[in-house]
């Protein structure tokens, strides 16, 4: 029995007005979590579900945040999300947010909740927002976006406070989304109080950065010599766990060898990629790019538009924003066999594999992958289908007469 089971519900318990209330990062702390929840929100509007969004304002202490140079520096619009109710008004440290926050959640008196996971900082307040919901009659659903963040797995307190924290969540829980099958045993180990919730398997779909793209040729002439250059890119925040550190080695080594290449990176460098980065300026400066900071929509189409193999080498990860934004450009693909990303790719004919954290092999896959300039490849995911998805799920969390190995049952492709 759920702890809500003991509550005094109130009369109305049950009538709802939204579908869905998806509870995110809005654009002040702006990342691919917070693409991909506008993007969520655009598909379940795009189908004809009535959905509201609960944004995250202030996500911590800025001090606190590696990107704080960056904080307030976009509005809402970037995330381009479509006419639906907003409120942009969670902060972490609550006050009069969390009040706001709390009207909005009533007013909107959704079926579902769904709350975007990827970081112990919100765990205070979904437990909060978990109890209303289901206060109110709706089914809350944790979506695992990142299981356990990289850096915060590493400080022991803060470990054990995600753990504890989430078994009071998972008491309000009514059902689990992950991005991948081997995300399902991931999340158990690291917070076991999951591991008895329904579970559905959602891969994620293209972010709002790949839409509206036209396709360009994808071989250029290089620095006036005369000749093809293969344009690499390596998108996104970059950190060591991301395989930069791989990737500086196996690049300077193709141009140690006389290869034709150019690797642009672009994205918010770490302190962890300082000395792989350092590794790449040795090279010639004809033979690469670094775009530091958060990149803008436009640029990040125009990125994609002059490259010709993305490079995404990790170490692990459970999603990846710039694996979606490839498959969508229907770019060649070179990744590392991290369980996760092989699921995400399998039915991605433009993808080539290399040994995660092996330097040699990525530089091997990366001359394959030059065989492959020119070619465009179908992208299997997309946000109408996963829309559909969720619903299913969301529809047999309802329903209670359904045997509980069926709500168990993952998305199959």
């Amino acid at each position: 029995m759920n702890s809500i089971d003991s509550l005094s519900l109130p009369s109305d318990y049950g009538k709802y007005d939204d579908d869905v209330m998806v509870v995110g990062p809005g654009a002040r702390f702006l990342s691919g979590i917070g693409y991909h929840t506008a993007s969520m929100v655009n598909a379940f509007a795009k189908c004809g579900h009535s959905v509201s969004a609960l944004l995250i304002r202030d996500l911590c202490p800025r001090w606190l945040y590696p990107g704080r140079d960056r904080i307030g520096n976009h509005g809402i619009d970037v995330l381009r999300l479509a006419e639906v109710p907003i409120s942009e008004s969670l902060d972490w440290y609550w006050g009069p947010s969390i009040l706001r926050s709390i009207a909005f959640l009533r007013s909107r008196r959704p079926r579902v909740v769904i709350l975007q996971w990827w970081t112990a900082v919100t765990a205070h307040t979904y437990l909060l927002l978990a109890l209303l919901g289901r206060l109110q009659g709706a089914s809350v659903v944790i979506e695992m976006h990142e299981i356990t963040d990289v850096g915060e797995a590493s400080i022991p307190f803060v470990s054990a406070y995600a753990k504890g924290m989430m078994r009071l969540i998972a008491r309000l829980t009514n059902g689990v989304v992950v991005h991948s099958n081997t995300d399902i045993g991931t999340m158990q180990t690291a917070y076991p109080t999951l591991a008895q919730l329904p579970v559905s398997v959602v891969f994620p779909g293209p972010l709002k950065h790949s839409e509206h793209r036209e396709h360009v040729t994808s071989t250029v002439e290089g620095g006036g010599t005369g000749s093809e250059i293969t344009r690499f890119l390596f998108f996104g925040i970059i950190r060591s766990y991301k395989g930069i550190d791989e990737l500086a080695a196996a690049f300077t080594s193709l141009v140690d060898d006389g290869e034709a290449v150019h690797l642009t990176v672009a994205g918010e460098a770490w302190a962890d990629a300082e000395a792989a980065l350092s590794v790449i300026r040795k090279v010639e400066s004809r033979h690469y790019r670094i775009v530091s900071g958060y990149i803008p929509d436009e640029e990040v189409t125009q990125l994609f538009e002059s490259t010709d193999i993305v490079v995404a080498p990790y170490r692990r990860a459970s999603a990846s924003g710039p694996v979606n934004l490839t498959m969508e450009a229907g770019l060649p693909l070179v990744t590392t066999r991290v369980p996760a990303l092989e699921e995400a790719c399998r039915d991605y004919r433009g993808v080539l594999f290399a040994a995660v954290e092996d330097p040699d092999d990525l530089r091997a896959v990366m001359k394959r992958a030059m065989g492959m300039v020119g070619s465009r490849f179908h992208n299997p995911h997309g946000w109408d289908a996963n829309a559909t998805e969720y619903f299913e799920f969301f529809d047999r969390l309802m329903t209670r007469d359904i045997d509980s190995s069926d709500l168990t049952a993952s998305r199959t492709t």
